[in-house]
């Protein structure tokens, strides 16, 4: 699993992860692991070798600082990226991205 793509829409952020094989497992805001807005594990279904994962911003524990220069807003959050459903491969740090104002 190489580094995440970020894309920031209008309310949320993307995270897209690429994997060596189909992906079939689950991904989930560190710590939220049993809140459902927090968790995506309907892979199985996508048949993707690139999972993407959908989080509002400032929900699910993702941190975020305000910047006056350049203006616009940071966010931080930990995502863990599980290829098995019973234990962790993978902890995805997507910090210090910036959406601009």
């Amino acid at each position: 699993m190489g580094e995440p793509d970020i894309e920031c829409l209008d309310e949320e952020i993307r995270v897209w992860v690429k994997t060596r094989k189909l992906f079939a497992g689950r991904m989930y805001a560190k710590g939220r692991s049993e809140v459902p807005e927090c968790i995506k594990d309907d892979y199985t279904q996508q048949r993707t070798d690139k999972p993407h994962f959908d989080l509002k911003f400032g929900a699910c524990g993702m941190k975020s600082l305000r910047s006056v220069d350049p203006r616009g807003m940071y966010y931080g959050i930990t995502i863990v990226v599980s290829f098995h459903s019973m234990y962790v491969q993978s902890l995805l740090s997507v910090e210090n991205f910036m959406r601009a104002k």
